[in-house]
């Protein structure tokens, strides 16, 4: 097998969105809630930054939450979390399911109390289903009419969230986390934008994505067409690995600081005036380039983007 191997040290100017905030009380919520640990007589620090080490916090109330939304109308899903993991599969039904893993980390039962007094999901189904938290702040993005306002209140306590979620096949994704937390989806026919900051982003058989994005983690996806749309993938610290059929037709352009860019398709036609050499590695025949704008495989149908800082790219055909 042939593969190319292009040395990626041109000027990099890597854009990243910020992550996305998050919206209304979903009072359908049905919890069966677990008080876990108690607190000890130790003061716990006053540090405001502590509310991001959960390992800090001496009590957590662990709650499961089932909800199902009518989706025979709807073709899109927003969810806006902040910590916690989302995965989202498709199913042959019209609703959406939604389960949710919550648990507060809080550093003392009254603080406790608080957060689960003023702590409230929200769900709006004006246009499509948005999925966010609504107090004590609005999650969703300024867009949406979300605004999110941090007190000092809520350095006292921590939210976990763990989504697995449930929809039809075409219908399209917008998903964010923050911290702690992965975001999968699988066999999604619709279009698919993903924001992450510390956490992976795998997305696998699917067929449209717009912009992919994570900081501190990698980027899976398996293509299950060759017909995908426009898109962009970007990560600072972490390698992007895309799959696609044999026969995909698609214009890839890269930029990297510290990458290497790897694929085992032949057949490319080189979009920058630079010189091919062919070199031998381990008794693997490979080319060789360096400071890449891009190739294109095909008639270059898609415009792919792919952006790392410390991350290498790899292109590869489907199994």
């Amino acid at each position: 097998m042939t593969k190319l191997i292009i040395m990626l040290s041109i000027g990099f100017t890597f854009s990243c969105q910020q992550p996305m905030s998050f919206g209304q009380n979903n009072n359908n919520a049905n919890a069966s809630v677990e008080l876990e640990d108690e607190a000890d007589d130790e003061d716990m620090s006053d540090n405001d930054n502590d509310y991001m080490d959960k390992d800090l916090f001496k009590i957590k109330d662990k709650e499961s939450i089932h909800n199902e939304y009518d989706f025979s109308n709807q073709q899109s899903l927003k969810i806006y979390n902040i910590s916690g993991s989302i995965h989202i599969t498709s199913h042959d039904g019209n609703k959406a399911i939604v389960d949710i893993e919550k648990t507060i980390y809080a550093k003392s039962q009254e603080v406790l109390a608080n957060a689960k007094n003023k702590f409230k999901l929200g769900a709006d189904q004006t246009d499509g289903l948005v999925l966010y938290i609504a107090q004590p702040y609005d999650t969703r993005p300024k867009s949406e009419g979300g605004s999110h306002q941090w007190s000092s209140d809520e350095s006292h306590y921590w939210v976990h969230l763990d989504y697995t979620i449930k929809v039809p096949r075409n219908s399209s994704i917008v998903a964010s986390t923050v911290n702690d937390g992965d975001i999968e989806i699988r066999n999604i026919n619709g279009e698919i934008t993903v924001n992450n900051v510390n956490g992976n982003i795998a997305l696998h058989q699917v067929q449209k994505t717009n912009h992919v994005a994570t900081i501190n983690g990698d980027i899976n996806v398996e293509y299950n067409t060759a017909e995908t749309m426009d898109c962009r993938y970007s990560t600072i610290n972490g390698t992007i690995t895309i799959e696609a059929p044999e026969n995909i037709s698609a214009e890839m352009q890269f930029k990297s600081m510290n990458g290497e860019f790897f694929t085992d398709f032949e057949n490319f036609e080189q979009l920058s005036n630079v010189n091919k050499a062919l070199a031998k590695s381990h008794g693997t025949q490979t080319y060789k380039l360096e400071k890449l704008d891009g190739i294109k495989i095909g008639n270059g149908a898609t415009k792919m983007k792919f952006e790392t800082l410390n991350g290498d790219i790899f292109i590869k055909k489907s199994k």
